[in-house]
């Protein structure tokens, strides 16, 4: 009987929090890393939804924040892009995949209201990035250990089942690549990055109860998870956040080799065949330089002109491997289009940027590179709002990295902002609604940790423009002024 009870005590102890709003929105948005892509954003209006309600329960507003300033002008710039978009469909798409993630983002924001949430919701997107991971490393045991001919994207089956009922359909990377619950591999690898450097913040903690324990276990495996990825981009991202971790916890740097050594050992040879295959890539900038000094090709125009024809000259030669051939031929191409329209661009959209590359050429979906993919959507205007909202994001990590009182979390956000810039050279880490709402996520945890670690309060919808706060009083200045 005493067990029974104990039992049913447990369980209730679970719906209460289960019922609890502020504890549903976090699930829900944590539950959009592992469904299918195309129904993640249902779980951005549930998010939302709950929110409204954790607001209403508390007599609380609905918050934002100082980044919710970049957030709206690049979705005005979105929208503008239907006047000069060739599709205005696909334009449509991407202003509704903004808008669904800066749901996530109010929510969220909304939410996190005290520290003890904040680590909360971290902890609740660790379990999900690592469920992500071991997914993906049984997926590559599974097919190339044991031999079991199974497909590496874990939701293919019931996607195909599904969609067939709509007549739509999927595209899958088809390989030796492990996709996880997402489409592809270099989403799947680009959506683990962005989130690692919060779950390893996590479990570095000097905390030893149980959650912070079972995320020491956890994190290694999401890590070695995102290797079976075989992306490049991501591994050097990575990389990079290892090393600064390990330089952060210098005294501790015997058990950092430990770590290190024990995932060398895990990590198969041909992942780091794959990572090695950029010294391909080297001698190919080498070739390139050479023949330009040379002049090996007689053409007149442009200095761009000029060094896209040397270029492509030797793209012809096999330098590189395919993957890297493809990435250069679309990138020369790309800048030759941006050329024709530098400021406002051809109009946001996957489809709306497929078509236009592919009818130039280019045998790709995509730019396969953030940089290039946003100035071809929205020019240099919706470029320099991305910039501006990743530079409000620094500041923000900044201002926690010299809190003493949680310093790591600033490391974490200025290691969040690093991955998205690295893979953004080599892809498009904001492709796809799981990949669009790993980034919103992490823009909401450097918000919702500055509102809470610097100004020790959120900041309402009503604040959440400086900017615009700042030019208002000037115009009324000027206005009174006698003529």
């Amino acid at each position: 009987m005493g067990n029974t009870k104990g039992k049913s005590d447990l369980f209730g102890k679970l719906r209460f929090k289960l019922s609890t709003p502020w504890i549903r929105t976090v699930i829900y948005i944590s539950l959009v890393l592992i469904v299918p892509e195309y129904i993640a954003p249902v779980f951005s209006i549930l998010a939302l939804i709950a929110a409204l309600r954790d607001t209403v329960a508390s007599k609380r507003k609905l918050f934002a924040g100082t980044s919710s300033e970049p957030m709206v002008l690049i979705f005005i710039l979105l929208a503008a892009g239907l006047i000069i978009s060739p599709n205005k469909f696909s334009t449509l798409q991407s202003i509704g995949l903004w808008f669904s993630a800066c749901m996530i983002y109010i929510s969220l924001v909304s939410v996190i209201t005290t520290r003890r949430r904040l680590e909360r919701t971290i902890w609740a997107f660790t379990v999900a990035i690592s469920l992500n991971g071991i997914i993906a490393l049984l997926q590559f045991f599974i097919r190339s250990t044991l031999g079991f001919d199974i497909h590496l994207a874990f939701w293919r089956y019931f996607d195909e089942s599904f969609l067939k009922l709509f007549g739509k359909q999927m595209y899958y990377f088809i390989g030796e690549r492990a996709s996880s619950t997402f489409c592809n591999p270099n989403v799947f690898a680009e959506s683990m990055a962005m989130l690692l450097p919060f779950a390893l913040y996590y479990s570095c903690s000097h905390r030893k109860d149980l959650r912070h324990n079972i995320s020491r276990i956890l994190v290694p495996l999401a890590f070695i998870g995102t290797m079976f990825s075989f992306s490049r981009g991501v591994y050097l991202a990575l990389i990079i956040v290892l090393l600064v971790y390990s330089l952060y916890h210098i005294k501790k740097l015997r058990f950092i080799l430990i770590a290190a050594v024990i995932v060398i050992l895990l990590i198969p040879p041909s992942v780091y065949a794959r990572l090695l295959s950029i010294n391909e890539v080297r001698e190919f900038i080498h070739s390139v330089i050479t023949d330009i000094s040379a002049k090996s090709v007689d053409y007149e125009g442009s200095l761009l002109d000029y060094i896209i024809t040397h270029m492509q000259s030797i793209l012809t030669k096999g330098v590189v491997e395919e993957s890297s051939r493809l990435r250069f031929d679309t990138w020369l191409t790309t800048i030759g289009l941006i050329a024709e329209k530098p400021v406002f661009g051809y109009g946001s959209g996957y489809v709306t940027v497929r078509d236009i590359i592919m009818s130039a050429g280019v045998t790709v979906f995509n730019t396969h590179n953030f940089f290039l993919q946003t100035l071809m959507e929205g020019g240099f205007a919706l470029l320099a709002a991305f910039l501006w909202l990743l530079g409000r994001t620094v500041k923000k990590g900044m201002y926690v990295l010299r809190r003493s009182s949680s310093p790591k979390l600033g490391l974490s956000i200025e290691c969040f902002v690093t991955v998205f810039l690295v893979t953004g050279l080599t892809d498009i880490p904001t492709n796809t609604p799981k990949t669009m709402y790993s980034f919103i996520m992490g823009i909401a945890i450097a918000e919702a940790a500055f509102g809470l670690y610097y100004e020790r309060r959120p900041v309402p919808l009503s604040s959440s423009f400086p900017t615009l706060g700042k030019l208002i009083p000037k115009a009324k200045l000027k206005k009174d002024k006698p003529s």
